[in-house]
């Protein structure tokens, strides 16, 4: 069982400095907030989604997960791709890619589970993949 739930932080965990957060301290299960930061996703140099409205996920040891609204995303520039995850918090995840057999770049919950509803059909996306 996960012992660690933002309780309080393992002995091996650093002690945040003044204006820095732990992931040590996030919830689990995670806590869904509102992002007013400019988020700006680039592809190519090619800007494919921009947004005021992100959401994060903050869980217990994992840096915050970005997910933007369908509205702010080119999503006409993304194929679905094969594959599926289970996220025991947010339900059955499908990914997308730029083009057909392409690597994923991003993944959305079409049905996420009732304490996640408002992540349905936000997109989020793996960093190291875009700018």
């Amino acid at each position: 069982m996960w012992k660690y739930t933002g309780q309080f932080r393992p002995p091996f965990a650093e002690e945040p400095a003044a204006g820095q957060v732990s992931v040590w301290d996030f919830p689990r299960p995670p806590r869904l907030e509102a992002v007013t930061d400019a988020i700006e996703v680039r592809a190519g140099g090619r800007r494919i989604a921009a947004t005021l409205a992100a959401l994060r996920v903050c869980e217990t040891a994992a840096p915050p997960t970005v997910y933007l609204p369908p509205a702010d995303v080119d999503v006409d520039r993304l194929v679905p791709v094969p594959g599926r995850s289970l996220c025991e918090w947010k339900g059955a995840a499908v990914y997308y890619a730029l083009a057909a057999g392409g690597q994923p770049i991003a993944w959305v919950y079409p049905e996420p589970r009732v304490d996640f509803a408002r992540l349905r059909n936000y997109l989020s996306f793996y960093p190291g993949r875009v700018e």
